[in-house]
């Protein structure tokens, strides 16, 4: 046990906290224990102590009422682009100011068009300083999350659902409701529901419960047409969970249930108390860093600022590249002009020889035709047909979408070499069609192309040999 590692997990649920303690080690993670905290007690780090952890580190999961998440569909880029790509896209979606703004996002993955999708989540920057100022756990400060993530990290972690199933998953506490949406695996949807659950349900309380029924059915029906397949079951948990779990089963037209994940039954809770613990042992999943995803909202200026670094590096490094490489092919294109220039002074001199000596009218036609061939050879070499810089320029501009190069090699009188890659089997024939209509050059050869993997995306691999046109040589 030598390796093993304490964490918090905090729910924030009205007028009380609730705390699951997990010890992570290689074997996996399990619950130390659980327990509800007053406010008053939550902000005192002595409190803790009491779940017989001492733990390095912890999250808070924060009510979906005050924050807000959306699904993001980004074209492929790099990881120095994705952040600043993010929080642009942040200010668009949400209706607050950058400034305002604490933003947390989690990588899906890629979807069938090739595109990248990222679950944002995003919340007011003094409602979460408020709220991480309710609780003072012992250990590193707490990370930031929201109830439907940390519902997720229980939900996929214990393995009980197949990735193909589709779930639903009603987060019920008193005063409030949250519906999350799983599909093949993901989260692809959670919001807050429309109603105000009463303190605590009884026999009366039927409105109330076709108000929920109601909203759940409703966001059932729009999930399920965003997808396209159907929710298999509608699992319940939360404070408020076991006294309508009966009841709402008889609202809707999908199995009902009661839900809560092993690991806190195996401490010995019932299943309707460890119903109402779910979203804190989820954070501490996350904090343990066993949560599949991770969600820790950060402000937006803090974020931004560590991009512009990470990108001002980049950029330098890049531009040193490009210069050094911009200076090796104009010497290289000097030292050609140059040459080119050298001969022609000779030809010149040599006629004026011939002059001098009275012996230009014995020189044959075939003499001339070849000295003015290597006249207009001589010129043609002295004009630059494209500066590599253009080349540049217009080889990005020319290039399909989804297909991008990596390495260029470039020479004056022969033309260039292309490496790149494509997100699709038929990336790199675009490409050769594309430069072949710009006539750029004369011939384009695909030398080969292959499937590689480039930052965990399957992609295709390609070289292309591209001959500038022929320009005479001098003749002799």
């Amino acid at each position: 046990m030598a390796s093993a590692r304490d964490y918090l997990g905090i729910q924030l649920a009205g007028e009380e906290a609730r705390v699951v303690a997990v010890r992570v080690s290689s074997g996996g993670a399990h619950v130390l224990g659980s327990a509800r905290l007053s406010r008053a007690e939550a902000s005192q780090s002595r409190s803790f102590r009491r779940l017989g952890a001492r733990p390095l580190g912890s999250a808070t999961a924060l009510p979906l009422d005050q924050a807000a998440i959306r699904n993001l569909t980004l074209p492929p880029t790099t990881p120095e682009n994705l952040d600043r790509i993010i929080h642009l896209q942040a200010e668009q979606v949400l209706p607050l100011a950058a400034e305002d703004l604490c933003l947390g996002y989690h990588i899906l993955g890629m979807n069938d068009q090739s595109r990248l999708e990222v679950l944002l989540v995003a919340a007011r920057q003094g409602f979460v300083q408020d709220a991480l100022g309710q609780a003072s756990p012992p250990g590193a400060p707490p990370a930031a999350t929201v109830d439907p993530v940390c519902v997720f990290n229980a939900l996929v972690y214990d393995g009980e659902f197949g990735k193909e199933e589709e779930i639903a998953v009603a987060l019920l506490e008193p005063g409030r409701a949250e519906l999350l949406l799983v599909h093949q695996g993901r989260l692809t949807a959670a919001r807050p529901l429309a109603i105000a659950l009463p303190k605590a349900f009884g026999t009366g309380d039927s409105p109330s419960l076709d108000l929920l029924a109601g909203e759940i059915r409703l966001s059932l029906a729009g999930g399920s047409q965003q997808t396209g397949g159907r929710i298999a079951q509608l699992l319940l948990c939360g404070a408020a969970a076991p006294s309508v779990a009966e009841a709402l089963a008889q609202h809707l037209d999908l199995p009902v249930r009661l839900w809560a994940p092993r690991g806190l039954l195996a401490a010995g809770l019932s299943l309707p108390e460890a119903t109402a613990f779910v979203p804190a042992y989820g954070a501490a999943l996350q904090a343990g860093g066993r949560g599949p995803m991770t969600i820790n909202l950060t402000p937006a200026g803090l974020a931004a600022a560590r991009t512009q670094a990470r990108t001002r590096q980049a950029a330098f490094s890049w531009v040193t590249l490009a210069v050094s490489l911009v200076l090796a092919l104009l010497m290289v294109v000097g030292a050609s002009v140059l040459a080119r220039e050298r001969e022609v002074r000779q030809l010149q001199a040599e006629t004026r020889r011939w002059r001098a000596a009275g012996s230009i009218t014995r020189v044959s036609e075939s003499a001339a035709k070849s000295y003015g061939n290597a006249l207009n050879a001589a010129r043609q070499a002295t004009l630059a047909p494209l500066s590599p810089s253009k080349m540049l320029a217009i080889l990005n501009q020319e290039l399909p979408q989804g297909v991008w190069l990596v390495e260029l090699t470039y020479h004056r009188r022969t033309g260039a070499r292309l490496r790149g890659y494509a997100l699709e089997r038929s990336g790199p024939q675009a490409a050769l069609v594309a430069l072949l209509q710009r006539n750029l050059f004369a011939e384009v050869t695909l030398n080969y192309f292959k499937e590689e993997t480039y930052e965990d995306t399957p992609v295709w691999a390609f070289e292309f040999t591209c001959r500038t046109p022929d320009v005479e040589g001098l003749q002799r």
